[in-house]
């Protein structure tokens, strides 16, 4: 008799990613972003930040059971486990390159009841991860719900220098009192600071426009675009992320 014994499939996305997700669990919105390393067996090693109405939980460190699995040519799952517990999602990739490398792919939240929600998962390019804070000039965009449950978004540019210093900030926004940055904002200034990334390309930004700051995360996908998450630790404070993007020269 002869035993054959298939070689393990291996996942359909390879190396190193950052992610964001945005809905809704336990009753609230929620947003979820981080960076994971997926290997040649489908292990995933890597680092979450996550929120929601009830909890944020900051830099947390994803356990070794983390895995990727496939589901057909195109799909997969994603079970990314931590201490805080294991949040699941399918994803279906956008076509390969040249090279029938796959860049990215699209987050659908799974196995949480009537929990929702959607997000993406991008290849990160490692010669951006340079251990320095970015700098340059960049435009940024947040959407997200404040502490009362409105909706808002804001919308804003700053310049940050190889110390991460920023100067030069605009902020448009159109939150209430409870926003993450204050009342609805016009052409606000915004000043704050950018911390250098470590080996996932997380990092914070701490935004300050008059007496109301917010602090984000922030994880690098390649030089000129970044994603952007809210992790203020207070229990039910404002929930939003988006993306901060390369400005060709300060245009404001």
């Amino acid at each position: 008799i002869t035993l054959v014994v298939n070689p393990k499939a291996a996942c359909l996305l390879s190396g190193q990613f950052a992610f964001t997700f945005s809905g809704y669990r336990g009753g609230a919105a929620a947003t979820h972003s981080g960076s994971i390393s997926i290997d040649s067996e489908g292990n995933i090693t890597g680092v979450q930040d996550y929120k929601d109405g009830n909890r944020t939980t900051v830099a947390e460190t994803l356990n070794s059971t983390s895995k990727c699995t496939n589901r057909s040519t195109n799909s997969g799952v994603l079970h990314l486990i931590a201490p805080s517990g294991e949040l699941d999602y399918n994803f279906s990739t956008t076509p390969p390159d040249a090279s029938n490398v796959l860049h990215s792919a699209r987050l659908q939240l799974v196995n949480s009841g009537a929990d929702s929600g959607s997000g993406q998962i991008t290849m990160i390019d490692s010669t951006a991860l340079t251990g320095m804070p970015p700098s340059g000039d960049f435009a940024f965009g947040l959407l997200g719900v404040d502490s009362t449950g409105q909706h808002y978004g804001s919308a804003g540019r700053f310049t940050a220098d190889a110390s991460g210093n920023i100067t030069a900030g605009l902020l448009d926004s159109n939150g209430g009192a409870a926003a993450s940055l204050g009342a609805a904002q016009s052409d606000a200034t915004v000043v704050g600071t950018l911390s250098a990334p470590d080996a996932n390309g997380r990092g914070t930004a701490t935004l300050q426009v008059g007496s109301s700051s917010s602090t984000l995360v922030y994880y690098i996908v390649n030089a000129g675009k970044l994603l952007l998450m809210n992790i203020d630790p207070t229990v039910g404070s404002a929930r939003e992320s988006g993306f901060m993007t390369a400005q060709t020269g300060n245009v404001s």
